[in-house]
């Protein structure tokens, strides 16, 4: 691979996640997140992309699909990508959680390598499976501006592991609904985390 830009996008806002631990609970985009996804894309195409790849989870996926018909670049789509899996607590509505779950998400939220949900994937194994879907993705794809579409958390788990961070300190990571984080990415050479932009330009910007 030779130096390219890599740009991590969040998915726009969903469908009942103000209610729903969604995790992998595929909820649409509702017409404010596609809103902010276009605004966020006036920004990122100031760059030619010239790679897509997006989780294969709607609020993410249905995006992805629209530019690269309109943009005609490669888009791989992949489970992969997925956020984490909390298990017993995936979809559930957020008050009808138990103090013992509630609990459960507390610790997790705070230490996963050392907390467990009930029945949901261990941050190592989540961390492992995105790492592994994007490097594979990044040996296979070409170009100088390549885009991943994704969610909150595989964003932190990239980050805190291509930083070599400890993993209790990926929520100082603050990834907003339609959030970019751009890295520059040179062979033999750790990422250059450029920045992570979390407002969204304004219509009557340039």
């Amino acid at each position: 691979m030779s130096a390219f830009r890599l740009s991590l996008l969040r998915h726009g806002e969903t469908e009942e996640s103000a209610t729903r631990l969604l995790g992998q609970y595929d909820a649409a985009l509702t017409p404010e997140g596609w809103r902010q996804l276009h605004l966020r894309w006036r920004g990122i195409e100031r760059y030619e992309v010239t790679a897509l790849a997006s989780s294969d989870l709607i609020r993410c996926a249905a995006f992805a699909r629209e530019r690269t018909a309109t943009l005609g670049v490669p888009l791989t789509v992949h489970a992969g990508w997925r956020e984490c899996h909390f298990g017993v607590l995936d979809g559930r509505l957020r008050d009808s959680l138990s103090a013992e779950e509630a609990g459960a998400l507390h610790e997790w939220q705070r230490a996963p390598e050392y907390a467990s949900l009930p029945g949901g994937e261990t941050w190592h194994g989540f961390q492992a499976r995105v790492q592994r879907t994007t490097e594979q993705w990044l040996i296979d794809s070409e170009g100088g501006h390549r885009v991943l579409l994704t969610h909150g958390g595989v964003i932190r788990a990239l980050l805190v592991g291509w930083l070599g961070m400890p993993a209790n300190r990926h929520a100082q990571f603050w990834i907003n609904h339609a959030a970019c984080v751009s890295l520059w990415w040179d062979d033999g050479y750790p990422p250059i985390l450029l920045g992570i932009d979390n407002t969204l330009p304004t219509l009557a910007g340039p």
